[in-house]
């Protein structure tokens, strides 16, 4: 009677066990146009080889704005230690399957690539024909 016992407690311990192991967690990821809205402070500005937070930037962020009548508009600040300022603003688009984002001012467009995780966003563009990473976090 104690090894039947055992065996039947042993059966659903494994049993439980692979079931529990194989359970995974679902992460659902929402679309970039969904992420990206919001305000995000920069915490790194590379331009070429050239980290500028801190040096030429005392800070700067981005904000993305939901979709409304039609449209998405953006306003992106950067403070220099200098006290000066450069503000811009437009309107952006996202395509969601290739992560760019267009942001179109009444001077220029500047396509870049952008991804989200865990309240962080890495941008890669080019400015000037170098290479430019950004790095935020949400606000």
């Amino acid at each position: 009677m104690k090894t039947k016992f055992l065996a039947i407690a042993l059966c659903a311990a494994v049993i439980g066990s692979v079931g529990l192991s194989s359970c995974k967690k679902e992460v659902i990821e929402l679309p970039l146009e969904q992420t990206i809205v919001g305000k995000w402070n920069f915490t790194s500005f590379k331009l070429d080889t050239s980290e500028y937070m801190g040096t030429l930037v005392d800070s700067a962020y981005i904000e993305y704005k939901a979709l409304k009548d039609g449209k998405r508009e953006f306003t992106q600040l950067l403070a220099f230690v200098d006290d000066d300022a450069d503000v811009i603003s437009g309107e952006y688009t996202v395509n969601n399957s290739t992560k760019n984002v267009t942001m179109t001012t009444e001077v220029k467009t500047i396509t870049s690539k952008i991804t989200i995780k865990d309240g962080k966003m890495e941008w890669v563009s080019t400015q000037d024909g170098k290479p430019l990473i950004v790095k935020a976090e949400r606000e």
